[in-house]
């Protein structure tokens, strides 16, 4: 068994004169057209057509010479995707005079320089503070055992994995593995390029090495699906991160593991990330390995829930960020799960933490797949345990602090109402959700049901005609 203890971080940027190169991908911008603006044949295609697309942002440019212009994120569901651009300079030193033209036509609603995420490696003889439980800790900590007892998973629900690829052929990952892609070379082959990128590998036995096979690890998803999406390059970078993100949301994933990032913040990226949460995507990210307060994305982003790592003790690991923007808090300090050429081994760091969170909304939607993305991240936050005592310097910094499988798993199992606000009728009020009670309605009365999907789980007792009426185009009522 190879045994590795490696934290991905986002190394801070040391001088002023590093941050283009640091923060930014050399010569590359993105741009956003304005909706009102009309362009031949555009949105047909991921091809840009010469006549329109092609010639209009040519146009826009002036005299700077781009090298390659595409549309990075098309997809056909998205008309606001379909107007984001992505522009490569000859000369990149015109870069920011570009965009400072661009931000001045009245066509173009945002021009901005295209951020780098990335993960970068402590070195791999650095040994971890303490002492580490060599093990699933994990697991036992936030109770997963007793969350088997209500789920093991549903293969129908499957979570991405947005990384450096995964090793489809690893004998703990196999079964539970579901059609990927490589969306750097568009190719359906999302295993890693290169020997060391054992990243995405090991994320994706986080959320689901296949479990209860006398063999290597258990996973919390236990039976939920894993799709793997590879994002990076054949040098390790990850170039196409969000289009990742967009092809995920595209086919099939109910949750998005995002374990990696940048303290660079992106309208484009926000469009990405908003458009997957409009796909109903659960979208979950590490918070960054700093140990500062500051953002990092796609974790500060809108709709995305954001995991600070915590250690064996429930105390803050050492190299997790922090701060009012943190949603939820999970282990991460010296994880053991997959690695390539079938091996295993301790990796640690918000990487880590993400992951087995984007597990547990699997579990969720695996026992009551009619959540929607706001339920389960409010059921994740509202069941997690208190860890302010082993915290008190980071008190309201962590989050909700750290899962509790078992809690969660429960909560969406036993929560029936899937809508908010109150039920009125003309003689008649009733607050939702209802699990708790019994409401008579009377005949003649009204009553205005919010929009949504409602189990019914208790007893509706009417008499007379019920008249129902809603604004959404479809009201459905379930009958268990």
């Amino acid at each position: 068994m190879r045994l590795i203890f490696t934290c991905f971080c986002l190394l801070p940027v040391l001088g002023f004169g590093q941050i283009a190169d640091s923060s930014y991908a050399r010569g590359q911008i993105y741009i956003k057209l304005r909706d009102n603006i009309t362009i031949h044949d555009a949105g047909k295609s991921e091809t840009l057509n010469k006549r329109g697309e092609l010639s209009f942002i040519q146009a826009l440019l002036g005299n700077k010479s781009a090298s390659k212009i595409e549309k990075p994120f098309y997809t056909p569901n998205s008309e606001r995707l379909q107007r984001i651009y992505k522009i490569e300079f000859l000369l990149p030193e015109q870069v920011q005079e570009v965009i400072s033209k661009l931000l001045q036509d009245p066509a173009v609603e945002y021009a901005e320089r295209v951020p780098v995420d990335r993960k970068v490696y402590v070195p791999n003889d650095y040994t971890p503070p303490n002492g580490y439980f060599v093990g699933q800790y994990n697991l036992e900590i936030i109770n997963a055992i007793r969350a088997w007892d209500i789920t093991r998973g549903s293969g129908a629900i499957v979570v991405a994995v947005t990384d450096d690829g995964v090793a489809t052929s690893h004998v703990d990952l196999a079964a539970n593995l579901v059609a990927g892609r490589d969306v750097v070379y568009d190719d359906n082959d999302p295993n890693p390029d290169r020997s060391d990128d054992d990243h995405g590998t090991h994320v994706a036995g986080i959320v689901s090495a296949t479990t209860d096979n006398n063999r290597g690890i258990a996973s919390l998803g236990f039976s939920i699906k894993v799709m793997p999406v590879k994002i990076a390059d054949n040098q390790g970078r990850l170039i196409q991160a969000y289009k990742g993100v967009r092809w995920a949301a595209d086919n099939g994933a109910r949750v998005i593991n995002m374990s990696w990032g940048s303290p660079t913040f992106s309208q484009s990226n926000q469009d990405v990330i908003n458009y997957a949460a409009s796909r109903g995507c659960v979208l979950v990210a590490s918070a960054g390995n700093d140990a500062a307060s500051s953002f990092n994305y796609p974790a500060a982003y809108d709709n995305v829930i954001s995991v600070a790592s915590t250690d064996i003790a429930d105390v803050r690991s050492f190299f997790s960020n922090f701060g009012s923007w943190i949603d939820i808090a999970a282990p991460g300090s010296a994880i053991l799960s997959t690695l390539l050429n079938n091996t295993y081994g301790l990796i640690g760091g918000t990487s880590m933490a993400s992951p087995l969170v984007a597990s547990l909304a699997g579990l969720m939607l695996s026992v009551n797949p009619t959540m929607n993305r706001t339920q389960v991240e409010a059921g994740i936050k509202a069941t997690a345990d208190n860890i302010n005592a082993q915290n008190p310097n980071y008190i309201g910094q962590l989050g909700a602090g750290r899962i509790n499988a078992f809690n969660a798993v429960n909560w969406a199992a036993t929560v029936y109402s899937t809508a908010s606000g109150s039920w009125t009728g003309s003689n008649w009020t009733y607050q939702a959700p209802s699990q708790h009670t019994n409401p008579v309605i009377q005949a003649g009365h009204t009553v205005t049901v919010p929009s949504g999907t409602y189990p019914v789980r208790n007893t509706l007792n009417i008499n007379g005609t019920l008249d129902l009426s809603t604004t959404s185009s479809v009201l459905n009522i379930n009958n268990n």
